[in-house]
């Protein structure tokens, strides 16, 4: 985690494993991990905006529904 002025950002890992519908895909049963950075802005010991990045990507890797370049020679 960073702190400075109003802004802090840390890098996060999500584990978990595919049980449930997301986004219209039926459950694959698939271990998945996704890494992540969130930044916020806090005002008043609020946080009053929020940014996030995450590996949209390689989530849809693990659960093959797409392809990897290594994939795709």
């Amino acid at each position: 985690m960073i702190c400075e002025g109003d802004t802090v950002a840390h890098r996060w890992t999500f584990n978990g494993t595919h049980k449930g519908k997301m986004m219209g895909i039926e459950p694959t049963g698939r271990r998945v991990e996704v890494a992540g950075v969130q930044m916020n802005r806090v005002e008043n010991g609020r946080i009053s905006a929020s940014w996030t990045i995450s590996d949209a990507l390689g989530l849809m890797q693990q659960l093959s529904l797409t392809s990897s370049p290594e994939e795709n020679g």
